[in-house]
């Protein structure tokens, strides 16, 4: 449906932006960062990307491994 409408492709995609910046904002927050440093915002599109993913078939232990990911994710960022 996306594909067939650029219009809601659009407005679909501003969404997703806002998600990521205030996912960003929030990692951010709690982590002493800016919100404009790559690593919150890395973590938040990942986090985004991956709820989009759980959400077409959320098995609990689908929701198991993407939290393992996103954290494990999270951890590299401290190393970097």
């Amino acid at each position: 449906m996306l594909n067939l409408n650029p219009q809601l492709r659009a407005v679909t995609n501003a969404r997703l932006s806002e998600v990521i910046q205030e996912g960003a904002r929030i990692h951010a927050e709690e982590r002493g960062d800016s919100p404009g440093d790559c690593g919150p915002r890395m973590a938040a599109a990942a986090a985004a990307t991956v709820i989009s993913e759980v959400c077409h078939d959320a098995q609990e232990a689908h929701i198991d491994k993407a939290k393992a990911l996103l954290r494990a994710g999270v951890r590299t960022l401290d190393t970097a």
